[in-house]
């Protein structure tokens, strides 16, 4: 169960898009007033196009073995020590 596994309509998604892309203030009016599902989903598309993802997909097979250790300590010192040798500007994104 989680907010991002609710699609929010297409309709809306692209509505707040545009906003977004035009106009700042309207998009904050329009997110004010949005279902969560559809600025989820606006998230979600916001992140499926940008250029690079946010995780350098060399990191990708590492980072799934780190979440297939069963000792939850290690796994999160794993996890963590992955996410530190990210570059910088995505790390700020975490």
């Amino acid at each position: 169960v989680g907010i991002y596994r609710i699609p929010g309509t297409a309709t809306d998604i692209n509505m707040l898009r545009a906003a977004f892309n035009s106009n700042l203030r309207e998009a904050v009016t329009r997110l004010r007033g949005a279902e969560v599902n559809a600025v989820c989903g606006l998230l979600k598309l916001y992140f499926r196009e940008l250029p690079e993802p946010l995780i350098p997909s060399e990191m990708f097979q590492t980072l799934a073995k780190a979440l297939d250790i069963q000792d939850l300590n290690a796994r999160l010192v794993s996890m963590l020590s992955l996410l530190k040798s990210c570059p910088e500007v995505k790390r700020h994104t975490f």
